[in-house]
């Protein structure tokens, strides 16, 4: 029987007592995540995923100032633009055109806040955040977040859930595990922080009153570097827009949207039969750029064939989407 010097054997012991360790972390984890299958779904607790971790993440902040947190995954980098709470923005509202961005910041009002900055951006921003701790959004602050969310901790605060931290959010724990999958690599050097605050306009309210509203055209300039997906700018497909909505700002706006992610409108007309609900019709098997374009106009896909040959994409703008924009 061999005998080992002492040193050896606590050199062993100290081992086996890693690895046992590393096991019964394992073991706790896999524990939790069996309670929690055994009380509900899975698939109902982690949510049903919405981002594609192709396209960039794209995140309106209730935070102190309001921004927009966008992470892009080609080149990889998150930029986040600050925003002037006391400026007026478009609402899409007849009765009520024009607000300062606060009232939604404050009311906590997510639905509310990323439809005014989809207006606002002239882009497709869905998902919100408001956080309990309303820190100043400074450089100092905005980098221990990011520490924070990229430690490798964040999965275990993912599955016991972030009540702490978050007030109200609609990202569901499926696309959190997703980006923070993809954000734990990035260095700190790799954060950008855009001050649009200073970005304004002059606008004339139906009453003749003149007030400083956000610079729309400046917006969206700013913004599209950092959504641009090429995935969509590398594809071949044709785009034909028709705008069926009843509403022919509608269609401006739908264009935007499709040109801030680097995919081309070919052809873009207003048809006098409206549609109830937006659809998209495609020649061919529905390719990653048809269901890129039905996450961002949330419709179905349509196959049919295509009398020329060649590979398009037709998208039908319905009521449906106007009322999300414009009431």
């Amino acid at each position: 029987m061999t005998k080992y010097p002492a040193w050896q054997r606590r050199q062993f012991q100290k081992q086996w007592g890693n690895i046992l360790a590393i096991f019964i972390s394992i073991a706790l984890i896999f524990a939790i995540l069996n309670g929690l299958i055994k009380t509900f779904s899975l698939k109902k607790y982690l949510g049903e995923s919405k981002w594609d971790s192709k396209s960039s993440f794209v995140m309106a902040s209730g935070t102190n100032p309001a921004a927009v947190v966008v992470y892009q995954t080609e080149p990889k980098r998150i930029v986040i633009f600050k925003l002037g709470e006391d400026k007026y923005y478009f609402t899409g509202k007849q009765q009520n055109p024009l607000q300062k961005l606060s009232k939604a910041v404050n009311e906590n009002n997510g639905q509310e806040l990323t439809k005014i900055l989809s207006l606002a951006f002239r882009a497709d921003i869905k998902y919100y955040l408001f956080l309990k701790n309303n820190d100043s959004l400074n450089k100092e602050n905005i980098n221990q977040m990011f520490k924070n969310f990229a430690s490798l901790g964040t999965p275990l605060v993912i599955v016991k859930g972030m009540n702490k931290s978050v007030k109200e959010t609609n990202v569901t724990r499926k696309d959190l595990f997703k980006l923070w999958w993809q954000i734990k690599s990035l260095s700190i050097n790799r954060v950008e922080i855009v001050d649009l605050s200073n970005l304004s306009q002059e606008i004339v309210t139906a009453d003749k009153q003149k007030v400083i509203g956000v610079d729309e055209e400046a917006f969206n300039a700013k913004i599209t570097p950092y959504l641009d997906n090429n995935a969509l700018i590398n594809s071949n497909y044709k785009l034909n827009l028709q705008n069926a909505s009843g509403n022919s700002s509608v269609g401006l706006l739908a264009a935007d949207f499709i040109n801030t992610v680097g995919f081309h409108v070919n052809d873009s007309k207003y048809v006098d039969e409206v549609e109830d609900q937006t659809k998209i019709f495609v020649s061919g098997k529905k390719s990653y750029a048809a269901r890129s374009l039905a996450k961002i106009f949330d419709c179905d896909i349509f196959s049919r064939q295509n009398e020329a040959g060649d590979e398009q994409i037709t998208l039908i703008i319905g009521r449906d989407f106007a009322k999300r924009y414009y009431q």
